[in-house]
C-alpha cells in the first residue's frame, strides 16, 4: 500500500524517511518485504491500523484505528549485536516517554514496556516490541547483510469502549499513555489534551538513535541502563522456553542480552522465551 504521506526522519538520526499509511496487514511484514527487495535501511512505516498486527511468541497485536503508535523501522546491523536490538528498542521507548510525558515505566525481559502497579497488582502493559531479522543475500563478492525490522506498538489512547472488543488477556493487562499521563480527555474540568502520535514517534526515534549508537559501541552502556529498568531481575519466574519450561529466580541480564536464571541446576542464560512472574 502506498504511503498517504511521507516526511523526513528526525534530523541527526539514521531514519531517513517516515511513511504514514491508513491501514495495512502488518507494518513489520511490509518492511520485511521491502528488505527482501533490497530497500536501504532507515525507512520508518507508521499505520493508523493493522489488520494482522503481530506480537512476540506468535501472538496477535490488538489495536483500534487511530488509538496507537504502530511503527516499524528497517535497520541493517552487525549480526554480533543483533540479539541486543530488541532490548535497545524497549529501552528507547521507556526513556523517550519518561522524558517527554513524565510517566515512570519499566521493562520485563526482553522488551515489554510496563507500568508497575504501586499496590502490588499485575504489571500493566503499555507497549510491545517485535524484532524480526532476515539475511540479505549479497551480490557476488559482497558481505552478507542482516536486515532487522523492529516493530513497536504503543497504546496512546484506546478510548472508552475498547474493553468491549479487546481479547480477555488484553483487557486484563493493557494501559494507555493517556491514562498514565493523566491527560484529561474524558473529564469536563479540563480541556481535552490529546497525545499526538507524531510527537511520540519523533521522541522514540530520537531516543532509539541514541540506544542503537550505544549498542553498536563497545561500552554496552545501554545494557546497564536496561538492567536498572528491568523488573524481571529479582523476580521468581517461569520461563516458557523452546526446550521446555524453566523455573528460577532472574538474577541478571548479561551483556549479550540473555536472561540469567538461578535454577535448581545452577545459573543458566537464556536467549529466548516468555517470562511469567510466579506468585509463590
Amino acid at each position: 500500500m502506498a504511503a498517504t504521506r511521507e516526511v523526513s526522519g528526525p534530523d541527526g538520526t539514521r531514519f531517513r524517511a517516515i511513511e504514514f499509511i491508513a491501514e495495512t496487514d502488518s507494518t513489520n511484514a511490509d518492511l520485511l518485504e521491502r528488505a527482501a527487495q533490497g530497500a536501504a535501511p532507515g525507512v520508518v512505516r507508521i499505520a493508523d491500523h493493522q489488520r494482522r498486527g503481530r506480537g512476540r511468541q506468535g501472538r496477535t497485536w490488538f489495536d483500534q484505528p487511530a488509538s496507537s503508535l504502530l511503527m516499524s523501522v528497517l535497520l541493517h546491523v552487525d549480526p554480533d549485536v543483533a540479539p541486543l536490538v530488541p532490548l535497545a528498542a524497549g529501552l528507547a521507548v521507556v526513556e523517550a516517554i519518561e522524558a517527554g510525558w513524565g510517566v515512570e515505566l519499566q521493562l520485563t525481559w526482553p522488551n515489554d514496556v510496563v507500568h508497575v502497579s504501586p499496590d502490588g497488582g499485575p504489571d500493566r502493559k503499555l507497549a510491545g516490541i517485535l524484532a524480526e531479522a532476515m539475511v540479505i543475500v549479497p551480490q557476488a563478492g559482497s558481505v552478507p547483510t542482516l536486515a532487522v525490522v523492529v516493530g513497536t506498538g504503543i497504546n496512546l489512547d484506546l478510548g472508552d469502549t475498547w474493553r468491549a472488543v479487546a481479547p480477555e488477556d488484553v483487557r486484563a493487562r493493557a494501559v494507555d499513555l493517556t491514562e498514565l499521563s493523566g491527560s484529561a480527555l474524558y473529564t469536563t474540568e479540563l480541556p481535552a489534551t490529546p497525545i499526538r502520535r507524531d510527537d511520540v514517534a519523533d521522541a522514540v526515534l530520537r531516543r532509539l538513535e541514541v540506544t542503537l549508537d550505544d549498542m553498536e559501541s563497545t561500552s554496552r552502556a545501554f545494557v546497564d541502563r536496561y538492567r536498572r529498568r528491568c523488573v524481571t531481575i529479582g523476580r521468581s519466574v517461569e520461563l516458557t522456553h523452546p526446550a521446555g519450561p524453566v523455573q528460577g529466580t532472574a538474577v541478571d541480564v548479561d551483556d549479550a542480552g540473555f536472561l540469567v536464571l538461578e535454577t535448581s541446576d545452577g545459573r543458566k542464560a537464556f536467549d529466548a522465551g516468555e517470562v511469567h512472574t510466579r506468585r509463590d
